[in-house]
């Protein structure tokens, strides 16, 4: 007769929780691992936006002079290359804040035909350069405003868009948004369905599955077509924070089709907004104002000089925290532009100085606008937290830096 010994109960608890420390650790581990690269990928975005916010900037300005025909094609291009930059590394950056789980959506009340009309418009050139045919298709059952992540549908649009006009040599591209019929939940949600369809190269079988993961990319269209291979990853991201799905269909010298759903919600004219929707702004009436400049980055700071002096205002420049204190103390100004990473004295600590009822500045409510090269939400928290009524990520765009004195000069 054979007999089977089990082991003591108290044995099998000793190695499942044994286990269980080493699968926390593990975890652990790769956590901490994963936080490393998102802070890795952030301080290089950042080290990357201050050279690009004067090539940009400068380019821009030296754009609206008068040239020859040459030197305004030579600037042009730079110009388009820095967008392609500019484009790479707020890719580095969402996938950061993605894998960080600190990318948030911000809904808004938008029209969805007006946005793919300015997609069109913005790939206008491109397509007219190849001979291309770019239209939408937009399903006439849909309200005139609809209400969730504009931003975020425009993002993963430009990047599908994009991708077609690339590999596309001659016929069509489409874009079509229609409702998801998959789709069987509440009357409230705005389901939508989009393609985006060409005629270009296509993908093989073989690569449909693997496209939308990181870094992915095929060797052999580097040379001719670049690329990182984050943009589909992105979108992949995107498309599912916005609770949809994106997927290809695919057949090597036919074309591509990409569709992705999302689910909004309706908003038609004239209904109640949430209470979080963006509305239009009120026209702004605009005066001189006298502005301090906090930026130890001389490029930096002279753009920002020039940007405001076309626009009439008086400037002041200040190139660490403590300098700044003494100009506030000693002179009036209206505004204050104050970059975040300064020597002697942080923006954040030369704010909660200005904001100090016991320090020397002459007025403590004074606007501060932050100028950095950071764009992280955590570093915007930190800039409203030490009492900053704005924030302006680098490279400064000239609508961008109005956009955010109207705001705070109101």
């Amino acid at each position: 007769m054979a007999f089977t010994f089990l082991p003591p109960c108290g044995i099998h608890l000793v190695n499942r929780k044994r286990v269980e420390e080493e699968l926390q650790k593990a975890r652990d581990v790769a956590d901490a691992a994963n936080r490393a690269k998102s802070f890795f990928l952030a301080n290089m975005s950042h080290e990357i936006r201050t050279p690009m916010n004067a090539i940009m900037g400068f380019t821009d300005l030296v754009l609206r002079s008068e040239l020859t025909a040459e030197q305004r094609r030579y600037l042009e291009i730079v110009q388009a290359r820095s967008k392609d930059l500019l484009v790479l590394i707020n890719d580095i950056l969402d996938l950061s804040k993605i894998e960080a789980e600190r990318l948030e959506l911000n809904p808004v009340q938008f029209s969805i035909a007006q946005t793919l009309s300015d997609i069109v418009g913005m790939f206008s050139l491109d397509t007219a350069k190849k001979g291309l045919r770019l239209s939408m298709d937009i399903s006439r059952e849909f309200p005139d405003v609809i209400y969730g992540d504009q931003q975020r549908l425009r993002q993963v649009l430009v990047n599908l868009v994009g991708n077609a006009v690339k590999f596309t040599e001659q016929g069509a591209i489409i874009i079509k948004v229609e409702r998801d019929l998959s789709y069987s939940g509440s009357d409230d949600c705005l389901p939508l369905h989009v393609r985006v369809q060409d005629n270009g190269i296509g993908i093989p079988v073989d690569r449909q599955k693997v496209i939308f993961e990181s870094f992915i990319r095929d060797n052999h269209l580097i040379p001719k077509y670049g690329g990182m291979g984050l943009g589909l990853a992105i979108a992949k991201r995107l498309v599912e924070m916005m609770g949809g799905n994106i997927w290809c269909e695919s057949e090597v010298a036919k074309g591509s089709t990409f569709h992705f759903t999302v689910r909004f919600l309706c908003q038609r004219v004239g209904d109640k907004l949430p209470d979080n929707a963006i509305q239009a702004p009120a026209p702004v009436q605009r005066r001189q104002l006298r502005v301090l400049i906090v930026e130890d980055d001389a490029g930096s700071q002279l753009l920002a000089q020039l940007l405001l002096e076309e626009l009439g205002h008086r400037i002041t420049a200040a190139t660490t925290g403590k300098e700044a204190l003494r100009e506030l103390s000693a002179n009036d100004f209206d505004l204050v532009l104050m970059d975040v990473h300064i020597p002697d004295m942080d923006g954040l600590e030369a704010t909660r100085q200005i904001r100090n009822p016991a320090s020397l500045v002459r007025n403590h409510a004074i606007p501060i606008i932050a100028m950095t090269a950071s764009a992280l939400k955590i570093d915007e928290e930190a800039c409203i937290q030490a009492g900053m009524n704005n924030y302006i990520s680098k490279p400064m765009l000239p609508h961008e830096l109005v956009t955010a004195i109207d705001k705070v000069i109101t």
